[in-house]
C-alpha cells in the first residue's frame, strides 16, 4: 500500500481472450472444475462476477478503475486514489477497508447455504445407506 495507491499482485497473465480493456465483462475460467465447484457449492453467484462487482464498489466510494500491467508473469492491479492528500487518502484507506469487511461479509454470507447443502448432502447419504440391507 502507497500514499497514492494500492497495488495487487496475482501470478500468471491473463487468461484466453481476456484482455486489460475487456477485462470487466469477459470471463474466463483458468480451471473451470474449480469455478463450477465454487458455483455449486454457493462461493459464488455467478462466473465472472468479481472484477465487476469490484469496479462498482470503488466507483461508489469515488475511485477509478484498476489499471492493469503483466510484469514478468505476473498480473498487477493498481487501484488509484482520486486525490493525492492526507486526508484523501485516510478517507480512501477507510472506505477500502470497508470495501474489504463487505467483500468478506459476502464471502460468508455465500458459505452458510453451501454448509447446509453440505449437510443435507450428508444427511441424505446416511439416509440412503440406512436403508440399505446388508448380507453377509
Amino acid at each position: 500500500m502507497f500514499d497514492d495507491h494500492i497495488v495487487v499482485e496475482s501470478p500468471g497473465k491473463l487468461p484466453g481472450l481476456v484482455r486489460a480493456d475487456n477485462i470487466r465483462f469477459t470471463h474466463f475460467s483458468r480451471n473451470p472444475k474449480i469455478a463450477e465447484f465454487l458455483k455449486n457449492y454457493k462461493f459464488v453467484k455467478e462466473f465472472g462476477e468479481g472484477v465487476n462487482r469490484m469496479c462498482n464498489e470503488l466507483e461508489q466510494v469515488g475511485l477509478k478503475d484498476p489499471v492493469y500491467h503483466t510484469n514478468a508473469f505476473m498480473l498487477q492491479a493498481v487501484i488509484y486514489n482520486s486525490k493525492v492528500g492526507k486526508t484523501i487518502v485516510e478517507k480512501t484507506a477507510d472506505s477500502l477497508k470497508k470495501l474489504a469487511v463487505a467483500v468478506n461479509k459476502s464471502l460468508i454470507d455465500y458459505q452458510k447455504p453451501a454448509i447446509g447443502e453440505e449437510k443435507s448432502a450428508i444427511d441424505d447419504k446416511k439416509s440412503a445407506v440406512d436403508k440399505y440391507v446388508f448380507i453377509e
